[in-house]
């Protein structure tokens, strides 16, 4: 907002703030006498809810904007308020906290007394402190470049990185944080399919567990029929599932529904969604070497007998076999040990696929009736009902195929710790594994949808943050905002993630490195993390992986041979252990450091405080009582 003279949206739906409350009640409990940090209030609807609800000890309201004053004198000027106010200079971003920092300092509205660097409380949750507030006061700001950057994912960015830092108001350790975002902030933070996964995801999830307390509806288009796709998308069953596991989590810690209030489902609502019926990948069903052996030549066999199914290339080097007759559905439930994947990719075809569907769906619609359809051919929508497109079948093959290898390296992994010499078996999976890569001409992508998701949702630790979520966002409607503008509460958690190497870097430190080298890995985001550590710097991969046990751990979200693990697919845990490498391996490149100079990092000390970049100028606290 450049001026005061446009209003940015807010929430004004007092049944929606009372229904939030009440439904967050039980995860509230301790926060009930402590301090609130309250960013941007705007009119403070949503600050008098929380205040009386909560009922804090101090309650500073940053507003910047002096259209809103009048509300905020209010609040302040009541008899015996225990609220506060403070205007960041002029021209300064309420987002810049390196420009207040001193409100946290002894004798500020706020006091964060410093904790010792070794001190574990840096490491835990800080109830003491609950930040509230809105993110949408400025919707893009420059970059050096000509670059543009959303304001708010710019702010959260920084505030949710503070956490490990212990930096701002995470002095005495990170704190929890409930803030309105726009609409389009919640699908880069809470992802629904792998594929979409981000380095602003995976750097928020090793700062803060993410989830949604209110929005109003999904960001993404919907189809206008039963087959018409914008963009491939995880399967329904999948959602359905995680509903079911996030029902479960609200019972056991007490959280209701308010009454009159709906939930927003996950899942979809325009295809027969149905719970997965198959198996898990991760699921264990040998317990020796001569099983795991004897698994892996069935389903090398398998494979050499069905790898030329519904194959054939055409004139234009595609396959010919794409049309929807050439695989019944009964059929590759025969042919598949991971049957979910057939409904999942009946659901969700490929892109060519989904092209010929929509043309024949235009010319369906032409006919006068089905009568004038060419002789022999199957009515449309009854051929979407019992079969698959050749391509979409070998797809889905390839899926089963892989899923298999992949359970068989998490036999391989147990039994290597068991004692066993699995190097022989390693040797011969990662060779199947290559197989399916170099045979495979279209489709790849649809392919490793299929397959990550299967591994991201049945992992013992899910890797998408949605899929982690502790409750259901209650359903909000767009009049509960004004001016219209949907907006999203975002619950932001601390993971109290540890990061320091004892002896070379505190948390400071090393979470400057993390984040340089996570933003950089994430520049190869679709490739393998082998070939992304070779381009940081020579034997990077080879040295590093070794050092990170969870990369080879298919149980954890690794692979027995790391060249199959994607950028994409990197879990907290896997960045952790890494960046902890980084700084006990001796052979870093002269100059390696330049991964911080873009963001002011410091890598050659222990770290400093919020004091050594913070500019001189002071902001008061304006005492609008008098």
């Amino acid at each position: 907002m450049k001026d005061g003279s446009v209003r940015p949206p807010e929430v004004v739906g007092e049944r929606l703030m009372d229904d939030i409350l009440e439904y967050l009640a039980p995860t509230l409990e301790r926060y009930k006498g402590c301090a609130i940090f309250d960013l941007c209030p705007g009119t403070c609807l949503w600050s008098r809810k929380v205040h009386d609800f909560l009922k804090p000890t101090t309650h500073l309201l940053v507003e910047p904007d002096a259209q809103f004053h009048e509300h905020v004198h209010e609040l302040v000027s009541q008899p015996g308020s225990s609220y506060k106010h403070i205007a960041p200079p002029r021209g300064v971003l309420p987002y810049c906290f390196d420009q207040f920092h001193h409100v946290f300092d002894e004798g500020g509205p706020i006091p964060r007394p410093r904790l010792a660097s070794n001190d574990p409380g840096l490491l835990e949750t800080d109830y003491s402190l609950l930040v509230i507030g809105s993110l949408n006061r400025r919707d893009t700001f420059h970059m050096n470049g000509g670059k543009t950057r959303s304001g708010s994912l710019w702010a959260t960015d920084m505030m949710c990185w503070s956490a490990l830092e212990n930096k701002h108001m995470h002095r005495r350790g990170p704190v929890r944080m409930l803030l309105w975002a726009p609409e389009q902030d919640r699908l880069v933070y809470l992802p629904e399919w792998i594929i979409k996964r981000t380095e602003k995801e995976a750097t928020i999830s090793l700062a803060m567990n993410v989830q949604a307390v209110a929005e109003v509806g999904s960001v993404k288009k919907k189809r206008a029929n039963s087959y018409e796709w914008n963009s491939p998308a995880r399967w329904s069953g999948f959602d359905l599932a995680s509903e079911e596991r996030v029902s479960r989590r609200m019972s056991q810690i007490n959280m209701r529904v308010p009454e009159g209030r709906s939930i927003r489902h996950m899942s979809r609502t325009d295809v027969d969604r149905q719970m997965p019926k198959g198996k898990s990948p991760y699921e264990v069903c040998y317990e020796s070497v001569e099983e795991v052996e004897s698994a892996l030549a069935d389903l090398v066999q398998h494979w050499n007998e069905h790898k030329s199914r519904y194959t054939g290339v055409g004139a234009s080097g595609l396959a010919k076999g794409v049309s929807r007759r050439d695989a019944t559905l009964e059929e590759l439930y025969s042919l598949v040990t991971f049957s979910d994947l057939v409904d999942a990719m009946h659901e969700n075809p490929c892109k060519l696929s989904r092209s010929a569907i929509r043309k024949e769906e235009a010319l369906k619609e032409e006919m006068d009736d089905e009568a004038e359809a060419p002789k022999g051919a199957v009515p449309v929508k009854s051929a979407q009902k019992t079969h698959m497109r050749g391509i979409d079948a070998r797809i889905t093959l390839r899926a089963d195929a892989a899923l298999r290898a992949f359970n068989l390296e998490v036999h391989c992994k147990i039994l290597e710790e068991q004692g066993h010499d699995i190097s022989s078996l390693t040797q011969r999976i990662t060779q199947f594994h290559d197989e399916l890569i170099e045979t495979t001409s279209y489709g790849l992508e649809d392919w490793e949808r299929l397959v990550e998701d299967w591994m991201s949702f049945y992992a013992p630790t899910p890797l998408l943050a949605i899929d982690k979520r502790q409750y259901e966002p209650l359903k909000a409607n767009p009049e509960d905002f004004w001016p219209a503008q949907n907006l999203d509460l975002l619950d932001f958690t601390p993971t109290n993630c540890d990061l320091t190497v004892p002896g070379l870097a505190n948390q400071i430190k090393a979470a400057g490195a993390c984040r340089d080298l996570l933003n950089y890995l994430f520049l190869f985001r679709k490739q393998s993390i082998t070939l992304a550590l070779e381009k940081l710097a020579p034997n990077a991969a080879s040295d590093l992986i070794c050092q990170v046990p969870a990369m080879t751990d298919p149980r954890r979200g690794g692979r027995l041979d790391p060249k199959f693990l994607k950028v994409r697919q990197l879990t907290s845990e896997m960045l952790q252990g890494l960046t902890k490498a980084w700084f006990e391996w001796p052979f870093k490149p002269e100059g390696w450091e330049f991964l911080g100079i873009a963001r002011g990092g410091d890598y050659s000390g222990g770290g400093g405080s919020d004091d050594d970049n913070a500019a001189a100028a002071v902001p008061g606290v304006v005492d609008d009582s008098g």
